[in-house]
């Protein structure tokens, strides 16, 4: 048996953690650190790119910036509502 721990289980676990939350400001909380840590990622991503490679995604890093810009106003119904798409997607 794997004791590896899979990202999609961590990613679905959070989004689950949103959906469950009762306090709407926690729910919205939860969903802001969600951003901060793919901002984060995106930007070591970015920092490890060299040159060519660089250029190659900086399409994929603003889409994906361009996102995570589209969900800093999300209401903690947005969120749950937007958790659960996510949820479903990696059940798929």
């Amino acid at each position: 048996m794997s004791t590896a721990i899979k990202t999609d289980d961590v990613i679905f676990n959070f989004f689950k953690q949103i959906c469950d939350e009762k306090d709407d400001q926690k729910c919205v909380e939860l969903g802001n650190e969600w951003i901060k840590a793919m901002e984060t990622n995106l930007s070591e991503m970015e920092k490890n790119l060299n040159g060519a490679d660089k250029l190659k995604h900086k399409d994929d890093i603003q889409s994906n910036r361009n996102h995570l810009n589209s969900l800093k106003k999300k209401t903690s119904s947005q969120w749950r509502e937007y958790a659960t798409q996510c949820m479903i997607e990696i059940m798929s």
